[in-house]
């Protein structure tokens, strides 16, 4: 009888123990239910959870059975975790009394793998704490604050509180700064609940681990070394002792900016008959959400009320521009000049592709669009109004989500290429998602090297070392592939045209926002899905594979090469 490697059999076992760790938040859910009062699809989504739990519980069981040399000591062993499957045929509240079952047994095992008590007798092995698992946890700890801040009643302009599943989705969508919307933001939430939001697109966009840090310094406490090398691995700075400045330098950098955006839409919006303050809470709102690359807006229209309006188009979209760019690449543009003797040598190799990949998609993007909507959705357009329009259609998709013309309204060239520009998304280190403009263009550099028989990447007289080629490759490999399969998971439980559904996968795993009217029409299940690919996309793919899995030693053999026909 076969059976599956040992290897690979202790990694899966492994990882449901680490998943299963989890399960008293399990808890959580049940309390929510008994608290507020909830629906019928709602109740049904948590089961659909719950079930998944158990299923992973199960499969522990039947996976330690196999691994067990002795199986009768198994069943004296395990004989009490197998009675907790026992409800589940019951009527009703089965699974629920399962899980709840199930959570209780596993609270020892998550406040053993809390305690601060290593050694040889410990019996599980707790996982690493990786910059990729913080970030993972910090991100959906902050959507959980998010949720729940969300729901209270203040925070809704009918004091009746946002529903629970309808609050995951907008925090989940404020903190990954993706901007979809299944409500109407100013008419649904009051000032708090918009507040509320400014605070997860601030905090999301800028990275928790950043910000915890900030504050770590501004209370003058001790920066400890396993929070400095996650900060050198989020920012792939090589030099732990400059983080600090590097950091006081990124939070200084994102409030002047903002600050100046402010005041230029404030002086917009005031221009229009906005009052002092009215138009001072618009700025604000609208500065952090277009520097975050967020997308939420305070009109029901979004911004097609003001396709016009140069002042607040081009604020707007300068603020998009530099927040994607990536706080690395910011920080060397003053030493960019276009005449006269350059203060240093060169800009970085990195800062070089993002601009130039940036302006690319902007100038290519502006004249397709151009050509595609001037005689259709722009027709009745003045030619200000139709080249602002298409100049906005260009930058809008690389994350921000903001709109000035109707996006179910596009011709399918435009809609094509806006699927495209999402998938690219923003530069590394910045407020966006999309694979990033550095990976697609070493994808382009890695195609040029082969079709010149090189061996090496090179661009601007530099090599492009191999590993940062194949993440890059990895990357968008990734990313493709978790499109498809949330596309197909979502053509499953919604009944929509497969143009809309992609465009609304793609723009939630770039982290964009833009909608062709799918949004506010998503199931329960499909709403889960659309909150599953924003926080993937906000996260990375390879983070989140990286944050699930093991950390592996390399391997200390090779095995011999052989040819494989390829093309």
């Amino acid at each position: 009888m076969w059976k599956p490697p040992i290897d690979w059999l202790s990694g899966v076992t492994l990882t449901l123990r680490h998943v299963l760790f989890f399960t008293p938040l399990a808890l959580v859910g049940l309390g929510v239910e008994a608290v507020y009062p909830s629906g019928a699809a709602f109740r049904g989504l948590l089961a659909y959870v719950y079930y998944g739990v158990v299923g992973l519980f199960a499969l522990r069981l039947v996976l330690d059975f196999w691994r067990a040399a002795s199986k009768l000591a198994f069943f004296r062993t395990h004989a009490f975790n197998a009675l907790l499957l026992l409800p589940l045929p019951l009527a009703g509240d089965g699974v629920r009394i399962s899980i709840g079952l199930i959570a209780l047994r596993q609270t020892p095992d998550l406040i053993r793998f809390l305690s601060p008590s290593p050694g040889p007798r410990r019996r599980l092995r707790a996982p690493r704490f990786t910059p990729a698992r913080v970030v993972t946890a910090s991100f959906a700890g902050t959507i959980l604050v998010g949720t729940l801040l969300l729901t209270l009643p203040v925070a809704t302009r009918d004091s009746q509180g946002t529903p629970m599943l309808d609050a995951l989705f907008t925090a989940t969508s404020a903190v990954c700064v993706t901007g979809l919307t299944v409500l109407d933001t100013p008419v649904h939430f009051s000032t708090f609940g918009q507040v509320v939001l400014m605070g997860l697109m601030q905090v999301g966009g800028l990275g928790i681990m950043t910000f915890s840090t900030f504050l770590a310094i501004t209370l003058q406490r001790r920066m400890g070394m396993q929070d400095r090398l996650i900060m050198q691995d989020l920012l792939e700075e090589p030099n732990i002792e400059t983080l600090k400045s590097m950091i006081v330098g990124i939070l200084k950098m994102t409030f002047i900016i903002e600050a100046v955006g402010v005041l230029v839409l404030a002086w917009a919006w005031y221009a229009t008959g906005e009052s002092l303050w009215a138009a001072l809470y618009l700025g604000a709102f609208h500065s952090i959400a277009a520097f975050n690359n967020a997308g939420f807006a305070l009109f029901s229209d979004n911004l097609m009320q003001y396709r016009g309006d140069i002042l607040i188009n081009l604020a707007i979209t300068s603020l998009i521009i530099v927040g994607g760019l990536g706080f690395v690449v910011i920080s060397t543009l003053p030493q960019l000049r276009f005449w006269g003797k350059p203060r240093v040598r060169r800009l970085p190799c990195h800062s070089r592709i993002v601009l130039w990949t940036t302006a690319i998609l902007l100038v290519s993007g502006t004249l397709l669009f151009l050509l595609a909507e001037a005689g259709k959705t722009m027709a009745e357009f003045s030619w200000s109004e139709r080249l602002l329009a298409a100049y906005f259609l260009a930058v809008t998709p690389r994350t921000a989500g903001f709109n000035t013309v109707d996006t179910g309204a596009l011709t399918d060239l435009s809609l094509f290429i806006t699927i495209i520009l999402m998938f690219v998304g923003a530069s590394p280190a910045s407020t966006g998602g999309g694979v990033k403009t550095s990976s697609i263009a070493l994808l382009v550099l890695s195609v040029r090297a082969i079709l010149r028989k090189r061996e090496e990447v090179e661009v601007f007289y530099r090599t492009i070392p191999r590993e940062t080629v194949h993440k890059a490759l990895v990357i968008i490999t990734l990313s493709f592939s978790l499109i498809n399969l949330f596309t197909i998971l979502l053509l499953l439980t919604d009944e929509a045209p497969f143009l809309p559904t992609m465009f609304e996968v793609v723009s939630a795993f770039g982290t964009v926002g833009l909608s062709m009217g799918l949004t506010p029409s998503l199931t329960a299940a499909g709403k889960v899905i659309i909150i599953i690919v924003m926080f993937i996309g906000r996260i990375g793919p390879l983070t989140m594979a990286l944050a699930l899995g093991e950390r592996q030693d390399s391997a200390r053999f090779a095995y011999p090469s052989e040819r494989v026909m390829v093309g």
